[in-house]
């Protein structure tokens, strides 16, 4: 999962089931790389097959989606520094695309468990709309878009 090319096909996804042909141009490498990588996402149970479409030269495209809840089986907690590195690295990459910026904010905070718990709940709503409201990419009418949520616990001491 860690590979950073697999981070940004994951983010990709969010807009709905893509082939490896798709991926591959979106993220400008080649078809049977992205393909390979959507093969590890799928046997790691973070994307799977959705659908056959009718491809190029008419051979059947496989679709790949992400799997339901897959935002509550991306824990970092086992071998996740390896997996946020990788996702730091995308967001950087990321940021030098930037064209307009919207909206950023960071905070390392102390909070009460029920604050937090609530704060959890609308990042999780918040997700569930940029889900349902992300298109496939290059949409006539559409916008690129990077939106990163983020919320977990520190070990620090009281």
């Amino acid at each position: 999962m860690a590979h950073p090319l697999r981070v940004r096909m994951l983010s990709l996804l969010v807009s709905g089931p893509l082939s490896a042909t798709e991926v591959a141009a979106e993220l400008d490498v080649a078809p049977p790389t992205a393909s390979y990588h959507l093969k590890r996402l799928s046997d790691a149970g973070l994307a799977e097959p959705h659908s056959e479409a009718t491809g190029a030269r008419g051979r059947p495209s496989r679709r790949y989606r992400l799997t339901a809840g897959i935002e509550t089986r991306l824990n970092r907690n086992d071998g996740g520094e390896v997996a946020f590195g990788s996702m730091v690295e995308d967001l950087l990459a990321r940021h030098r695309a930037l064209v307009a910026h919207r909206f950023e904010a960071d905070a390392e905070v102390w909070m009460t468990p029920e604050a937090l718990d609530r704060v959890e709940a609308l990042a999780r709503q918040l997700y569930a709309v940029v889900s349902q409201e992300a298109k496939r990419p290059r949409t006539p009418g559409t916008r690129s878009a990077s939106i990163t949520i983020s919320v977990f616990e520190l070990d620090r001491q009281a």
